[in-house]
């Protein structure tokens, strides 16, 4: 089985492919892991990334000696960048129903946007047919607040619940959501009822995770009060 580094950003026009990386585009850089390898060479190209599995910030511009391992695959995620994922899935028809959704973001001094696309994950002429939705992503580091706006494009394909996870830094003074302040949980069980909107600070990843009890089919704006 074969490890793959997956780095997401905006330019990786200055990375070196020498130790048989393989790119595509602008905004992704794959490298193979060998079967028992547990130190791999890489390098971040400027700014700043964040290795989102071990929440751990690295400044770009340099090789870096990467601990991998065969359970964890690496996703680098550079400032301003957004990670969409979904997880509890066995197959494309447990995708709507019962995937859980979670939106990553890293935060920038500089705006940045993403228009993630999602479908009924079968039909193959969805773009054709326009049956999608696009969830209009904008997020900004205010400087002492975070920002952040998901709007989708129409109701055909919003996610039931979605989590959006802010890389914060340290534990927020407020949690905002559509201008109502949330009450911030330090632990799941301190949750009282799910079917609200609710902010989960996560300490271990450095993170807010604010959840959402129905489809955002008006849009959602969360601001971060540092």
């Amino acid at each position: 089985m074969e490890l793959t580094i997956r780095i997401i950003g905006e330019d990786l026009a200055d990375i070196d492919f020498s130790e048989r990386g393989a790119g595509e585009g602008r905004s992704r850089l794959f490298l193979g892991i060998q079967k028992g390898q547990e130190v791999r060479k890489i390098y971040l190209p400027k700014g700043r990334w964040l290795d989102i599995m071990m929440s751990t910030t690295y400044v770009g511009g340099q090789w870096i000696n990467l601990p991998v391992n065969m359970n964890i695959i690496p996703i680098f995620a550079k400032e301003g960048a957004f990670v969409p994922t979904v997880s509890q899935i066995k197959n494309v028809s447990d995708y709507k129903e019962h995937g859980q959704f979670l939106l990553n973001y890293f935060p920038a001094a500089t705006k940045s946007t993403y228009d993630w696309y999602e479908d009924d994950g079968t039909s193959k002429s969805s773009i054709a047919a326009g049956k999608y939705t696009l969830l209009h992503c904008t997020g900004q580091d205010l400087g002492r607040t975070i920002s952040v706006q998901v709007k989708p494009s129409n109701r055909y394909f919003v996610p039931r619940r979605l989590a959006i996870n802010i890389t914060a830094g340290s534990k927020p003074s407020a949690v905002l959501v559509n201008g109502k302040k949330l009450t911030l949980y330090t632990a799941s069980a301190q949750v009282k009822n799910e079917s609200d909107v609710f902010a989960l600070w996560m300490p271990a990843i450095n993170s807010v995770q604010v959840y959402t009890a129905s489809p955002i089919y008006d849009g959602i704006s969360i601001v971060i009060n540092k």
